[in-house]
């Protein structure tokens, strides 16, 4: 009899599930930032395959000769692009931004996270509650901090993708880049432009992730946590604020995409500044220099940066799921 009740009271025991302890790490101050690196890294890969060519085409667009253009529109870039250089041509500099926008992303959702922890700080605010002076706040925050990161990475992209315009090319990879760039300016040689990436930066940044975050908020049910939503919810929303953040802030982006495809030596370059980049483009070509490879790029702004942000929710949901 006891010891039937024995083995009744062990069946019982075994089927009461046990409760899981939070991983020790998941309080840690650091944590957060850890997941926001790897999410980061992770997004900025999904960004760089799926909109490296679209970037490709909108920087030749952006600075071909206003004179003697190559290319009639975004249909004829392409055709020609494939006709002279095949599909290794639409990812022209791309281990450039590949290794960079995976640091860089890191960077970048780090710096928005530390951003929007000092916004919130001594507060009880969480991301629902946040304002859009918030997200601006932080968004300048994340912009200012990503630019030391970004600009040497774009000004090796753009200068790798516009080579085309040269009878002979200065370089043919980005080793030979930066061994050519390093010998003849030194350390500041990859921060040509920064000036116009922090410009354009600061507005950027705030709107793409205030964009994401407002869209996030109004996609999730009541009742229900981030976590919890659909994967085709987060592509709206990361699409959404790739798009938003182009279409306002196009025209600084050609800015600096031509100061950085400028000459690497300062006696032979076009430009002088980002003042006299923004007249000499508009003396140029008026109002349209401005959003030259405008097509291209918006194309490419939703389907890339939807990629980014899938996969970084996904990698925060799996360290979730695999460290708490």
């Amino acid at each position: 009899m006891s010891a039937a009740i024995g083995e009744s009271e062990g069946s019982l025991v075994s089927t009461v599930p046990a409760v899981k302890q939070p991983h020790k790490w998941a309080h840690l101050p650091w944590w957060g930032a850890v997941k926001d690196i790897a999410g980061g890294t992770m997004g900025g890969m999904g960004l760089v395959f799926i909109g490296h060519p679209f970037d490709t085409m909108k920087v030749r667009l952006q600075t071909q000769p206003v004179e003697n253009p190559m290319y009639h529109g975004l249909v004829d870039c392409v055709k020609k692009t494939y006709r002279l250089e095949g599909i290794p041509g639409f990812y022209k500099g791309v281990l450039s931004p590949l290794a960079g926008q995976m640091f860089l992303n890191a960077t970048q959702f780090f710096a928005w996270g530390q951003s929007i922890r000092f916004v919130t700080k001594g507060t009880d605010k969480t991301l629902q509650d946040l304002t859009v002076k918030d997200y601006a706040i932080a968004g300048v925050m994340t912009g200012v901090s990503c630019a030391l990161v970004e600009c040497p990475i774009d000004f090796f992209k753009s200068q790798l993708q516009t080579q085309i315009w040269k009878e002979v090319p200065l370089y043919r990879t980005i080793p030979e880049a930066v061994k050519v760039v390093l010998k003849a300016k030194g350390i500041r040689g990859p921060f040509q432009g920064l000036s116009a990436t922090i410009i354009r930066n600061m507005p950027f940044r705030s709107i793409y992730f205030g964009t994401y975050e407002i869209s996030v908020n109004a996609l999730t049910p009541a009742g229900q946590t981030r976590g919890s939503l659909p994967i085709p919810t987060l592509l709206v929303a990361g699409g959404m604020a790739g798009l938003m953040q182009w279409v306002l802030c196009y025209p600084l982006d050609v800015i600096k995409s031509n100061m950085q495809a400028d000459s690497i030596h300062k006696s032979e370059r076009q430009y002088k500044g980002w003042v006299d980049t923004v007249r000499k483009l508009y003396a140029k070509g008026g109002a349209k220099s401005f959003f030259r490879g405008f097509t291209p790029c918006v194309m490419r702004s939703f389907p890339a940066n939807s990629a980014c942000f899938l996969l970084y929710e996904q990698t925060l949901k799996f360290m979730d799921q695999a460290f708490e």
